[in-house]
């Protein structure tokens, strides 16, 4: 169309905002260094898998470095993490290359960054326990990781809502949900098993409204919601990219810092620093208030609507 008002160009602009989605550190240097190595390693034997078990190898090294609690070795272990949340982005824009992305990958890089992340903590913790005892080391770290957790279930949630919605007039995270538990039971296995329970625990958490149809759907074996019945808020949604209507980038904007790992990175720096506890402390307080304001603003926006219609 003329105008600028077609198909095309309302995806074009609904992608440009869907931009605002993306982790700051991950829009800022982390893809683009995917990007710039991408070309040569496509020529190569290397696979996004093995990208993947590199990176919890390395983020399970570096959780090694930091349970020591030297200075130097602080240093060592921040910068091997960030390598490790650099290559967490790489595998992806690998497996896109090559065209290998699929659920399975999907299931071990959360796997990966589940193991890697871990590895941090528990090296924090062990770190903390010599100089506060166990039992406030514990409180410390594992207050923390549950609240990037948190973060990360948050931003994974909506990221996929509003990107389906907005571009395909479907909630992804309803039907990969339901695919999730159907493939669990037919192909039980620790990386799909592991897929599958995250996706509960992060429903659970975010939008526990959602359960009993997704149960339901998964009873019957409705692997995917109709695909000419569009999700309820994608007109108006759509409406509002077309508009670049300022409460829209507002909220994508608050997705994308809700991220967990943007308080990964808080840790990150702070250990790099060699100032792990306020590390901590100022990673747990970001949480608190980018959840309550995403999750806030989201709802807003999508009207505590999480199903399709057809879902119901």
């Amino acid at each position: 169309m003329a105008d600028g008002s077609g198909p095309s160009a309302r995806t074009e602009t609904a992608k440009s905002l869907l931009g605002l989605l993306v982790n700051p550190a991950d829009r800022l240097w982390r893809y683009p260094i995917g990007h710039a190595i991408v070309g040569a390693a496509a020529r190569t034997p290397l696979t996004p898998n093995h990208v993947t078990i590199g990176h919890t190898l390395l983020g399970i090294s570096a959780g090694a470095l930091i349970s020591t609690g030297r200075p130097a070795l602080l240093v060592a272990g921040g910068a091997m993490y960030e390598v490790r949340s650099i290559l967490d982005c790489f595998d992806g824009v690998l497996a896109r290359a090559k065209g290998t992305a699929s659920p399975y990958g999907r299931a071990m890089d959360q796997t990966g960054d589940f193991i890697g992340f871990a590895a941090f903590i528990i090296g924090s913790w062990v770190a903390f326990a010599r100089v506060f005892g166990f039992a406030p080391a514990m409180a410390l770290s594992v207050g923390t990781a549950a609240l990037v957790a948190l973060c990360t279930f948050c931003w994974d949630f909506y990221k996929r809502r509003f990107t389906s919605i907005l571009l395909e007039g479907r909630d992804e995270v309803a039907d990969e949900f339901v695919q999730l538990q159907l493939e669990a039971k037919k192909n039980p296995g620790l990386a799909i098993g592991f897929s599958a329970w995250f996706a509960r625990v992060q429903t659970l958490a975010i939008s526990p409204s959602m359960l009993p149809a997704l149960r339901a759907r998964v009873a019957t074996g409705q692997a995917r919601a109709a695909d000419d019945v569009p999700h309820p808020a994608v007109e108006r949604l759509r409406a509002m990219a077309q508009r670049n209507d300022p409460q829209l980038r507002s909220t994508l904007l608050k997705v994308g810092f809700s991220g967990g790992d943007t308080g990964i990175l808080i840790l990150t720096v702070a250990t790099l620093l060699t100032r792990p506890v306020e590390g901590f402390l100022a990673a747990s307080a970001y949480c608190v208030v980018i959840l309550a304001a995403t999750i806030s603003a989201s709802n807003r926006l999508l009207h505590a609507q999480p199903m399709t219609a057809s879902s119901h």
